[in-house]
């Protein structure tokens, strides 16, 4: 297993990226680039200062690395794994960041589902933990939680995703976007379950969801061409489906990058987009402040991917009960990306979207 470095570069026009196969459409008064690089477990990552800052072209908005301290590995020396033995599991890790943000945060997914936890003495579960950094920091700290899933005899997968600068939400007066702020960078681990998980924790957010169904259609042309090119994606054939996970997000039937007026009495119309390689299996999770959504008796949304269709999610959000200022956004995790190798199942992290009210 890799550590997982993002470096953010601020430069002076507004371009699509792509990060592990993930695309983004940032505000057009912001600009960027992303580089990601990575070494092996126990390797000193050599960073100079011009990988960092840039050479002149551009201004440097932030650093990001974070790994498990001393993972354990399998008797070949490969897969970094944790033994889950009916007590409260610990994991070592750490981070460093450097850059224009005054925070990072950690989410926690177990075989896909969001996964809360404690860090160090504390004994607050937390979904996101947030460290202030102000700027740069580097620490070692102890994840300590119960697996949320997974049954005696499974490898299942442990997530671990940073989130940039989570603190941050628009006030909608002097800001109205979160910029490059709330990009994720991710690290995969196994845990080997020598028993069942323990009963399910207690969900926090609930009343949110009015109505949510699920719906399968076939993909056309148009969808390639007007859909999926809208989100960032172009030239894509049916045959491009088969070596990536695509999305697709509207708002109201809209993209939107940014935020969202709520209006009294109305509810948010979300229609949540998968498509992709056939067999790989996603988890998808809604946030709202960083704390996951309730939906039914679960917190998460089920998709296999199967050839030529794709999976949309139509989701009601009853808006009543939201503050007045709140981030959303959906994560999806693959549970078994391991089975497809050549694919590129990423996790995906959906753009952040201040919802705020006006009186």
């Amino acid at each position: 297993m890799k550590k997982r470095t993002v470096i953010f570069m601020l430069i002076a026009f507004c371009i699509m990226f792509s990060s592990c196969g993930i695309n983004y459409k940032l505000p057009e008064d912001i600009g960027s680039t992303l580089t990601e690089s990575g070494t092996s477990v126990g390797d000193k990552l050599p960073i100079e200062e011009n990988d960092i800052f840039g050479d002149g072209e551009g201004q440097s908005l932030g650093f990001i690395q974070h790994s498990a301290v001393k993972p354990q590995t399998d008797d070949n020396g490969g897969k970094l794994l944790y033994l889950y033995d009916g007590e409260e599991m610990s994991i070592d890790y750490s981070f460093q960041v450097d850059g224009k943000g005054e925070s990072i945060g950690f989410l926690m997914f177990v075989n896909g589902e969001a996964q809360a936890y404690r860090v160090d003495s504390s004994q607050d579960l937390e979904y996101c933990h947030l460290f202030e950094t102000d700027g740069k920091a580097e620490r070692e700290f102890t994840f300590h939680f119960f697996p949320v899933n997974g049954k005696k005899g499974e490898n299942i997968n442990l997530e671990v995703v940073s989130i940039f600068n989570p603190s941050f939400v628009p006030d909608m007066a002097d800001t109205t976007s979160y910029g490059w702020y709330h990009r994720i960078v991710s690290n995969c681990y196994i845990i080997q379950m020598e028993q069942d998980a323990p009963s399910r924790q207690d969900i926090q957010q609930d009343n949110v969801i009015k109505n949510i169904k699920c719906k399968t259609k076939k993909v056309t042309k148009e969808y390639l061409e007007t859909n999926l090119a809208a989100m960032g994606w172009s030239s894509l054939t049916t045959e491009s489906l088969n070596g990536q996970t695509y999305y697709e997000i509207l708002y109201n039937g809209k993209i939107t990058y940014d935020n969202i007026k709520l209006e009294k009495g109305d509810n948010l119309h979300i229609s949540y987009s998968l498509c992709g390689s056939p067999g790989v299996e996603y988890v998808s999770t809604l946030f709202i402040g960083h704390v996951p959504v309730k939906i039914g008796d679960l917190l998460m949304m089920q998709t296999k991917l199967s050839k030529g269709d794709v999976s949309t999610w139509e989701i009601e959000l009853d808006t009543g009960s939201l503050p007045e200022l709140s981030t959303f956004y959906i994560i999806s995790v693959p549970r078994n990306a391991a089975d497809y190798p050549d694919v590129n199942a990423m996790v995906i992290k959906t753009d952040s979207i201040c919802l705020f009210k006006e009186d």
